[in-house]
């Protein structure tokens, strides 16, 4: 069962449409699976690319078997200003090669602050659910906000989903986010495909896997667990995520 849910945001001064899937023929408390870009996630006819991840069937298949306990997934819509919103540090380099029509100071660090302090409460106040079982999960930009989350928000998520992080434009920004010596009691689950240009451009696709590498070195002496996969024909595609995502949910909530 799906529920949407438009609220407003005082930190952002913006409203944020939510989409909560329900798994059928289940009882709470509920984990919670925060999902960016929302409109991707759960309807074609809904998403950027007219694929969707098809986040709900999957999620329900694992909590069918037995594998996974009940989980609501929280689908957030990014706004018209995605590229400032899913980035956390200086991202000058982007708007070197997509269009600024769009564009406001980076402010994911706000956007996060938004999910920690007025979405999980408002999750918490009409669905039951248990707060210390609370996850994130997101693709390109998406994945970096949510690696920045887990860093910076080391007791609110229990494990963390990347896929195919996009920081090429500033890998700089990357390395000051992965400066810490904390220990993380967290689950990390990070996705490279190969051919993420869909060119076979090697120039771009090894900017890719060189942040998502290094992303993984870093993390893997300081948490609890962590997997990487690097899927070698993978492209930077909903049907990429949609094909892997099962496999992130697993691990992180199993």
């Amino acid at each position: 069962m799906f529920n949407t849910h438009t609220i407003y945001s005082k930190i952002l001064k913006m409203e944020k449409r939510l989409t909560v899937y329900i798994p059928n023929s289940t009882n709470g408390p509920y984990r919670i699976l925060f999902m960016h870009d929302g409109q991707n996630l759960f309807f074609p006819e809904l998403s950027y690319a007219g694929v969707a991840w098809d986040a709900a069937t999957k999620l329900q298949e694992l909590i069918n078997d037995n594998l996974i306990p009940p989980t609501l997934i929280v689908g957030i819509d990014h706004s018209i200003y995605r590229m400032d919103e899913y980035v956390p540090f200086n991202n000058d380099g982007i708007y070197e090669n997509f269009s600024d029509k769009h564009r406001k100071p980076y402010f994911g660090n706000l956007y996060i602050k938004s999910i920690v302090e007025e979405i999980l409460p408002f999750i918490e106040s009409n669905y039951m659910v248990l707060k210390e079982y609370t996850y994130m999960a997101g693709s390109s930009l998406g994945g970096l906000i949510s690696l920045y989350a887990g860093i910076k928000y080391q007791k609110v998520f229990k494990g963390i989903g990347i896929f195919s992080l996009s920081t090429w434009w500033n890998e700089n920004g990357l390395d000051e986010l992965l400066t810490f010596d904390d220990k993380l009691n967290q689950r990390y689950f990070i996705l490279c495909g190969g051919n993420e240009s869909g060119d076979n451009n090697p120039i771009k696709n090894e900017r890719y896997i060189l942040s998502s590498k290094k992303t993984y070195e870093n993390l893997k002496t300081k948490v609890e667990s962590i997997k990487f996969k690097l899927i070698p024909h993978g492209k930077h595609t909903e049907k990429f995520w949609q094909d892997h995502v099962k496999k992130m949910m697993l691990y992180l909530i199993k």
